[in-house]
């Protein structure tokens, strides 16, 4: 029998408990596997799943049993494993108590492994938090390795035999009934849930971070491997360089805005209030195959032309008034002239926006439209004139 030690997410080790789940179930000399978790998360599961269908090819028995305590677990976590199509059992009682085991079983005729410690069927837990694990690994003629094993069982006969009261197989309708009753979060509730609460800003630009950042340090996170990687969403990039120079009686495509946020259609959240214009950002939009400066773009290049004037000293602002055709969802709302305003003290903040295209008199319209999450698109005038420029939401 061989015991080796197992720890996570102080070094970029290798030996990390999802590493080896990996491992494990490609190898064909196991034809069993036996799950018990307390948490399950779908970068977990999905994570994982590859590699589990591949082992469905070779593996006779593949059992999970999951808790769903605590909120430790999400539905569309549930909805992943149901879809796996392996026999999956969900552990839960209404007493104080929680479920909470985590060990993972391999086995076959000749060779076991068992992983005993601390991390869930999570993403973080089975690569990058701090974790410490057992790895024991024995043939089935080691009496030592054989008891531990049988112990095991022993243990988890009621589960294993399906005559524990609390156990439930999974399916669709008992996902239904625990997230209705609240009894498991989605996957966006859980990780709210799960973070730790974080200093506010205010706090954050203070000597609050930095004495604690002195006290505790951040470290490096352990690298995930390929399957446990988010996926990155492919970004609709434009480039001014290849529109066509006139699009109907619309002038160039200049820039676009995806996604409305509801401060930039009039629809701020409770607490907040609208800013009264669609701030003129980054947008990931691309000229010349390189992402735009914002803090120059739209006050230097697109509205340079325009007379500029000094509205505030301190802060430092500038307005100025430009022509635009609007039409709004398939609407044409007519010729407004809008303001934009130009603060240059905002270039210096992270993330701040240093532009704003004002609604005016067009904000009772625009907060009587449902435009939060579409996408603005801002047209220059038609070739050979000034303005109007054009603006489109759909």
């Amino acid at each position: 029998m061989k015991i080796s030690f197992l720890g996570q997410g102080l070094s970029n080790s290798k030996a990390s408990v999802g590493a080896l789940l990996i491992e494990s179930l490609s190898n064909k000399k196991f034809n069993t596997f036996i799950f018990f978790v307390a948490f399950a998360s779908s970068s977990g599961i999905n994570g994982l799943s590859n590699y589990i269908k591949k082992a469905k090819k070779h593996m006779k028995v593949l059992k999970i049993f999951v808790g769903i305590d605590q909120k430790g677990t999400s539905k569309e976590a549930l909805e992943a494993l149901l879809k796996l199509k392996i026999d999956t059992r969900i552990y839960h009682t209404t007493s104080r108590i929680i479920f909470h085991p985590k060990i993972y079983l391999f086995t076959g005729d000749k060779h076991c492994c068992i992983i005993l410690g601390s991390s869930n069927l999570t993403k973080t837990g089975l690569f990058q938090n701090i974790e410490a694990s057992l790895l024991v690994e024995f043939e089935r003629s080691d009496v030592n390795g054989a008891s531990l094993l049988n112990q095991v069982y022993v243990y988890f006969d009621s589960f294993l035999k399906g005559k524990d009261k609390n156990i439930q197989i999974l399916n669709k309708e008992l996902i239904k009934r625990l997230y209705k009753y609240k009894i498991i979060p989605n996957e966006k509730e859980r990780k709210k849930i799960q973070e730790k609460i974080k200093l506010s800003e205010k706090e954050t630009k203070g000597t609050i971070l930095a004495d604690m950042q002195k006290l505790f340090p951040s470290i490096k996170i352990q690298k995930l491997p390929k399957g446990f990687r988010k996926r990155k969403r492919a970004k609709r990039v434009l480039d001014t360089t290849i529109m066509p120079s006139v699009i109907g009686n619309r002038g160039m495509l200049l820039w676009r805005k995806t996604r409305l946020p509801a401060s930039d259609v009039q629809h701020a959240r409770s607490g907040t209030h609208p800013t009264g214009g669609v701030r003129l950002t980054q947008a990931d939009w691309v000229v010349n195959k390189k992402k735009i400066d914002q803090t120059k773009y739209f006050r230097d290049g697109l509205f340079g032309n325009f007379n500029w004037r000094v509205a505030s000293t301190s802060p430092k602002v500038e307005i100025t008034k430009v022509l635009f055709n609007v039409e709004i969802l398939g609407i044409n709302k007519g010729k407004h002239r809008l303001e934009i305003r130009h603060k240059p003290s905002g270039e210096a903040g992270q993330g701040n926006y240093t532009t704003l295209l004002s609604w005016g008199k067009l904000s009772s319209i625009i907060q009587k439209q449902d435009l939060e999450g579409k996408t603005f698109f801002l047209y220059g005038p038609q070739q050979g004139k000034k303005q109007p420029f054009y603006i489109e939401i759909k």
